[in-house]
């Protein structure tokens, strides 16, 4: 059965419930057949709470077996999230995030559509939908070892809205968001407002050889 985005929508919510702050956008904010990907983003990364081992991001090229086939821009990148349990041990959360890099001004962004199994099958046959597609926007900056993310969030901000003075760039607020200008956004995002839309960064740390805790982080 092919996915419909009625059906991403449903799969968003129930991974939404462990995400709150997380808004997600009917458009990317460019193009992905124009991104390269940011090499400094590959390999792996993990977030300590309280002292555990919490969180980890396994990224690099998105390489489907077979090949990127012809349909899918052609360097996105994979990113697998791994969540920890208060013991250390990895749960199995199945998430995958297909990425693409947008530099505006002198600050990177991170197009981030989550894709369920279902839906990652249908992209490998028919190609890129938009329609099926999500988008997380994340801020980025990596510094030596240390990656900083800032998730976007929209809400309590009504001047996001797209007013009848053409204003703002939402067509409506909420956790899905559908842009009506996105030129009005990328305007935003290069400006000093922009970090007003965003949520508390979340720093993770280059995990070396020796940090691996467990063979089991390393999501095929």
């Amino acid at each position: 059965m092919k996915a419909t985005r009625t059906v991403i929508m449903a799969y968003l919510f129930v991974l939404m419930l462990t995400a709150p702050s997380c808004v997600m956008l009917s458009n990317p904010i460019s193009d992905p057949c124009q991104a390269e990907p940011d090499m400094k983003l590959f390999g792996s990364w993990r977030a300590v709470e309280d002292g555990v081992w919490a969180d980890q991001l396994i990224v690099g090229k998105y390489s489907p077996t077979g090949g990127t086939p012809e349909g899918l821009p052609p360097d996105l990148m994979r990113v697998d999230r791994v969540k920890f349990d208060k013991e250390g041990k990895p749960i199995d959360t199945n998430v995958r995030l297909l990425c693409f890099p947008t530099r505006i001004a002198d600050k990177r962004y991170l197009n981030a559509a989550i894709v369920s199994p279902e839906n990652e099958k249908t992209l490998l046959n028919s190609g890129w939908d938009e329609k099926l597609l999500f988008y997380a926007v994340f801020k980025y900056r990596v510094e030596g070892d240390k990656l900083s993310l800032q998730v976007m969030d929209l809400r309590g901000k009504p001047e996001a809205r797209r007013s009848s003075g053409g204003q703002g760039f939402a067509k409506g607020l909420g956790r899905f968001v559908t842009l009506a200008d996105t030129q009005n956004l990328v305007e935003l995002l290069a400006s000093e407002k922009s970090d007003e839309y965003f949520r508390d960064e979340v720093v993770f740390t280059r995990i070396k050889e020796q940090d691996q805790p467990l063979a089991a982080v390393h999501v095929q």
